[in-house]
């Protein structure tokens, strides 16, 4: 193997394996401004409406202190388990161009691994907005896969909500 990053070479070495992580990334236009979007991204009032698991009404008793350093908790109904807790802790907001933030599944088998870094970054385009979901520091492929899929029943509720 050919290491092109003597950085990361020299973790590999001090460490005797190489980090591996998985990261997602999503990219979808919203026929809708940048501060519409920004706004419905990082506004409490907005957030529960449209996060959560496709099919069903929002997240449960949601908290969002949507500030650097602010922590946030979201109870979401899901088939297999009734409600699973996420939290996690805002690391930049940018307004209104970038959103980043920690997120951790709590006592759910299936996500059972640390902290992964989340981060939502808006840019204009022609006659809207593009939005850059990118979920990264995943242990496995699977967990990727399934977050991936929730992701996209997530955009395609925020897409929805900016619609209305």
């Amino acid at each position: 193997m050919i290491l092109q990053n003597p950085t990361t070479a020299l973790i590999w070495k001090m460490t005797d394996s190489a980090p591996t992580t998985h990261t997602l990334v999503l990219k979808r236009f919203f026929k809708a401004p940048l501060e519409r979007v920004w706004s419905v991204i990082s506004e409490t009032s907005h957030l529960d409406i449209w996060f959560g698991e496709a099919g069903r009404e929002g997240i449960k008793d949601p908290v969002f202190d949507v500030r650097v350093g602010g922590k946030f908790e979201m109870h979401v109904p899901t088939d297999e388990s009734g409600i699973v807790v996420i939290v996690g802790e805002y690391t930049a907001i940018e307004p209104p161009k970038r959103i980043a933030f920690t997120w951790k599944w709590v006592d759910w088998e299936l996500f059972d691994f640390d902290y992964t870094d989340v981060e939502f970054a808006l840019s204009e385009g022609e006659g809207g907005t593009w939005l850059t979901l990118t979920h990264s520091g995943f242990p496995e492929e699977r967990p990727k896969e399934l977050h991936y899929e929730g992701w996209g029943w997530a955009i395609d509720k925020l897409e929805a909500y900016l619609e209305n």
